[in-house]
């Protein structure tokens, strides 16, 4: 004689449905935490897309700028001059296209700390226009972190230069690297619309 067929009880059919609830909900918390990774990632590239476009940008506007002594009733272009300071870790400059504000501005470039460092101050606000210099409390931003190496080079007239001063460069190369490996990349120096320094010279006799 076949025995009785045996049906779920109650407790099991409950414990069953907790099961499923469980399984459902850990299912939904992985796509949530895969999407939110994704969503982040995907910000965070963006991101340094955007600080890359920036610094790329505020170096290429580099210009020539006054240093000496300011008259505009005696000859003020006599006295213009490059002002670019630049070695292996730090580079300052004389921005167009800053990143903080929307006047010209001096701009610092730095390996420091295994970081890659922006620091900005306004020309016209709170320092010397005849010597500029970024001060301590100047707007700052942290471009790379974790660098195990960090190092600027300098190319003008064709030639390689790890050390310039008084002059604007014709591109800066940037050597990074991470451990994820070596990220090396050029910004040329678009100086062209500028008036340029052997015009100044040549024009001196005119006035």
């Amino acid at each position: 004689m076949r025995g009785a067929r045996r049906a779920f009880t109650l407790l099991e059919m409950l414990i069953a449905v907790l099961l499923l609830t469980l399984l459902v909900a850990t299912a939904v918390y992985s796509f949530r935490f895969v999407l939110l990774n994704l969503s982040k990632q995907q910000f965070s590239g963006i991101n340094r897309l955007l600080e890359y476009t920036q610094l790329r940008g505020s170096i290429a506007s580099m210009r020539y700028y006054v240093v000496d002594n300011y008259d505009s009733f005696s000859n003020p272009m006599n006295q213009l001059h490059y002002f670019f300071k630049g070695n292996p870790k730090q580079m300052v400059y004389i921005t167009q296209n800053p990143v903080f504000s929307n006047s010209t501005a001096v701009a610092k470039v730095e390996c420091k700390d295994k970081k890659l460092l922006y620091t900005e101050e306004p020309l016209y606000r709170r320092i010397d226009f005849t010597q500029p210099k970024v001060l301590k409390d100047s707007s700052q931003k942290v471009l790379f972190s974790k660098l195990l190496n960090c190092e600027f080079i300098y190319h003008k007239n064709r030639q390689t230069q790890s050390q310039l001063e008084e002059t604007l460069p014709d591109s800066v190369e940037f050597k990074l690297t991470t451990k994820k490996g070596a990220l090396n990349f050029y910004v040329n120096i678009q100086t062209d619309f500028n008036v340029t320094k052997a015009y100044i010279e040549n024009d001196k006799h005119d006035f």
